[in-house]
């Protein structure tokens, strides 16, 4: 009785260490704007779903020019067809209100089903 106890617990045990939910990736890379770091910043990674992309949304905050969905304020994402959304700010002194930089940026990128490294380099619209 004691040993069937002790196997239960086991499995028990066994089953809950395994992942949950879906596989998530590290993504880290630079963003600039015009050649320079963007000073603040924030970067998500939504599923296309239009591409039948249903894994989960990943987003990083960006801090001189570097994002890490693994680091503090940050989350990994799955791989596949992802639509990447970009704000970008200039740096505020405490108690300012950060300006934009740019209208908020975004594009279509393909990402591999495990870590990677991405870089940006955002351009202002043309006619500003």
């Amino acid at each position: 009785m004691a040993r069937a106890a002790l196997l239960l617990g086991a499995a028990l045990a066994i089953a809950g260490c395994g992942p949950q939910g879906p596989a998530r990736y590290r993504v880290h890379g630079t963003i600039t704007y015009e050649g320079k770091p963007v000073p603040l910043g924030r970067i998500v990674f939504e599923p296309d779903v239009l591409k039948g992309n249903r894994g989960p949304q990943g987003f990083a905050v960006v801090e001189n020019g570097l994002f890490d969905t693994s680091v503090k304020h940050g989350k990994g994402t799955s791989g596949g067809p992802m639509v990447v959304t970009i704000d970008a700010y200039e740096a505020s002194s405490p108690g300012q209100a950060a300006r934009p930089l740019l209208q908020k940026h975004q594009e279509q990128r393909e990402l591999p089903e495990g870590d990677t490294e991405l870089n940006f380099d955002l351009q202002a619209a043309k006619g500003h």
